[in-house]
């Protein structure tokens, strides 16, 4: 009967000892997914960080374009000599005004298309991490039915000596 348990004591920390090494291991890759993300989350970080950048100087340069052409035109209203070169300024004028418009839209656009961009990152990584985890654990069933069964079968085995 001692033998029986000391067979069993065994068995025990063999088992022990393979989901100890099993948990390192988990905790290992863990680790480094964890590491692979921050990476990722930090490149994308920078790149925003670039566009937002980008963006804003766009937007000054094009705001302040649009003021000196308009500055021009209203000058040159001012030193037109007739009705017609007036008019013909006057609609040059409204035209600006509609090109302001318009980039005014497409800027607009553009940081929807960003916004709607980061939102699906932010859904793409939920997702993957999610998945990461979810064969995470049916990794560990796997392993805990593996072992399951290996105790199942030393149990036979020790039963069948006995």
């Amino acid at each position: 009967m001692e033998n029986n348990d000391n067979k069993i004591e065994t068995l025990k920390k063999e088992l022990q000892e393979a989901m100890r090494e099993k948990r390192s291991e988990n905790a290992l890759m863990e680790k480094a997914q964890t590491r692979l993300l921050m990476e990722f989350v930090e490149r994308e970080r920078k790149r925003f960080e670039f566009a937002d950048t980008s963006l804003y100087i766009l937007k000054d340069k094009n705001e302040i374009d649009i003021m000196l052409i308009m500055d021009q035109i209203v000058e040159w209203s001012k030193k037109a000599k007739n009705i017609e070169q007036k008019n013909l300024l006057t609609e040059l004028f409204l035209a600006i005004l509609r090109i302001q418009n318009y980039t005014q839209n497409l800027e607009t656009l553009n940081q929807h298309a960003v916004a709607k961009y980061v939102s699906q990152m932010e859904l793409s990584k939920n997702t993957l991490s999610s998945h990461a985890s979810e064969v995470l654990k049916y990794k560990l069933q796997i392993t805990e039915l593996q072992k399951q069964l290996e105790n199942a079968k030393k149990e036979i085995e020790f039963r069948d000596k006995s």
